[in-house]
């Protein structure tokens, strides 16, 4: 169900990054959903179906962009603090290009990932 037509706005550096396609689509996702507070709750089954993805694909997305800079996630837990209830994503501007990680992963590097029994997010 399309609820009219919003958009949202993601800077065009995000493409030097050279994030996964997953990657790319989760955290656009969490940009979209985020809105301009910058922050949002989705659950990860949620974020899995509108990426077209697996929730294990998806939360390894959201770990990865959490551990390179892209968002912070602050796990959230009930009162009594004896089980997780949700997350928040927060978020963050862009991390400083100068920070990547080495060339961006070839097609031969994801298949290896494949053949070592890593999914796409693993390729990085």
């Amino acid at each position: 169900m399309i609820l009219g037509e919003r958009y949202y706005k993601m800077s065009n550096a995000v493409f030097s990054y050279h994030l996964t396609p997953t990657q790319l689509s989760v955290y656009s996702y969490i940009v979209c959903a985020a809105g301009q507070k910058k922050y949002c709750w989705p659950a990860v089954r949620t974020i899995a179906n509108c990426c077209g993805c697996s929730e294990n694909t998806a939360r390894s997305a959201l770990y990865e962009l959490e551990r390179r800079g892209f968002i912070e996630i602050e796990h959230r837990h009930s009162e009594s603090g004896n089980r997780q209830t949700s997350n928040r994503y927060l978020v963050l501007d862009l991390p400083p290009l100068h920070q990547m990680e080495g060339p961006p992963p070839t097609a031969a590097d994801e298949q290896y990932s494949w053949e070592q029994g890593k999914g796409p997010c693993e390729a990085i």
